[in-house]
């Protein structure tokens, strides 16, 4: 991507993104309603995007992220209902965050496998970020897709990463996500964080390190304080979902060095 002027590369990952991000979009509806993505011919419509409202499979002048939504004026082309504006929503936070991360991230620009990694990093957040937001729920499959991408990003990292300190890691992250959990049900006899979240620590903690983890829970907890106001605003509910909390927080500790955060504290 180097080869390209840096305004033509940041149009390719947007529209790459906007790509994506109608994949996210499909996840994020098909997954907690245990709908399969590929081919079932016990389930009509399992494997072919179709409309929520009366059941149309999608052609692909339907399925053009963004454009088809906007060129209808966000209603089904067949029954002409709306469809909600989650799906350009989805679409668009999965570019910008790919084209973030691509800012961000000088080496992206160097490193197709580096730039894949990240655009399934980017595709997975948005997801689980997604879910979370309406089903308040983080799935293991994702929580799990999370870890493996991590794994693969340390083997490809330059200058290697140390693998022993990895269980350590792990351990750390698990373990506050435990004692927070468990500290809060003492006091108030309510869970502060699902297990879904503990898992979504475990599988970060692949991707951070150590030093990172005082961060990571500043800007979790700062970012969580923020939703759950907006969110008791918004819906009059009193649990909300933590998730896209500590999926922000993640994203800034991705892109920025916490060496700076260090410095900033001991001025």
């Amino acid at each position: 991507m180097d080869i390209l002027p840096n305004w033509l590369a940041i149009t390719v990952v947007s529209i790459f993104g906007l790509a994506l991000g109608s994949f996210a979009s499909a996840i994020s509806w098909r997954l907690p309603r245990n709908i399969s993505m590929y081919n079932n011919k016990k389930k009509q419509n399992s494997n072919r995007s179709f409309c929520p409202n009366c059941n149309k499979k999608l052609e692909i002048i339907d399925l053009i992220p963004l454009y088809s939504w906007l060129s209808k004026a966000g209603k089904c082309r067949y029954c002409l209902k709306k469809i909600s504006i989650r799906y350009p929503l989805i679409e668009i936070s999965t570019a910008l965050l790919l084209v973030l991360f691509y800012i961000a991230l000088p080496e992206i620009k160097y490193s197709w496998i580096e730039l894949i990694l990240f655009a399934s990093l980017s595709t997975i957040l948005i997801t689980m970020a997604t879910i979370d937001f309406e089903h308040k729920i983080l799935p293991n499959s994702l929580n799990l897709l999370l870890a493996v991408l991590g794994i693969l990003y340390i083997i490809i990292k330059s200058p290697p990463y140390d693998l022993t300190i990895l269980p350590i890691n792990i351990f750390l992250y698990a373990g506050v996500a435990f004692f927070i959990k468990w500290i809060f049900f003492i006091f108030t006899k309510k869970n502060a964080l699902g297990m879904g979240d503990i898992k979504f620590f475990a599988a970060i903690s692949i991707w951070l390190n150590i030093e990172q983890l005082p961060i990571f829970m500043m800007f979790a907890g700062i970012i969580g304080i923020i939703v759950g106001l907006i969110w008791k605003k918004i819906t009059r509910e009193n649990v909300f979902p933590f998730g896209p909390a500590l999926i922000l927080s993640f994203i800034i500790n991705i892109i920025i060095d916490y060496n700076i955060f260090y410095n900033f504290l001991t001025i």
